[in-house]
């Protein structure tokens, strides 16, 4: 069985990865993975944020633009199947390693993963104090922890 990779990138532009013709070397690695690997050039999102173009990612759905809550998520995903349970199905090992607040297990991301870390131990969203947890951050950034490390 051959391994497959799903490598997926928040707010990256096409037009200036040097993979996809931009003149200058910024993204090396990803022209090494893109010429000995498979790569879509005309990948089209199902939603303009981040939660919304994963979960059709992950599920293939188109998802609602906005104002989903963290219930409403969790009931989304707990109503389709996802790629990581196909995944499983066909004998694949399903790991995914997550530094996005926005594609949290919290909100159900997770679903069909065997393994599904988030590198985040303090969320925006899980914790009450929303100020602080922004503080706290803001301080990991400063100091490159948590999932600023890299």
């Amino acid at each position: 069985m051959r391994n497959l990779v799903l490598i997926t990138f928040d707010s990256v532009r096409a037009d200036h990865c040097s993979f996809l013709g931009y003149r200058r070397e910024t993204t090396p690695t990803l022209k090494f993975l893109a010429m000995n690997g498979l790569c879509f050039e005309n990948a089209i999102v199902t939603g303009p944020g981040t939660p919304t173009s994963m979960a059709g990612v992950f599920t293939g759905s188109y998802t609602p633009i906005y104002g989903m809550n963290i219930n409403e998520w969790r009931r989304f995903f707990e109503s389709r199947v996802t790629l990581a349970e196909i995944l499983r199905f066909k004998g694949y090992n399903t790991v995914a390693f997550n530094t996005n607040p926005y594609t949290l297990r919290l909100f159900g991301f997770d679903k069909g993963f065997l393994y599904y870390n988030d590198f985040i131990e303090k969320s925006v969203f899980a914790n009450s104090s929303r100020k602080w947890s922004i503080i706290e951050l803001l301080v990991d950034f400063i100091n490159k922890k948590g999932i600023f490390i890299s």
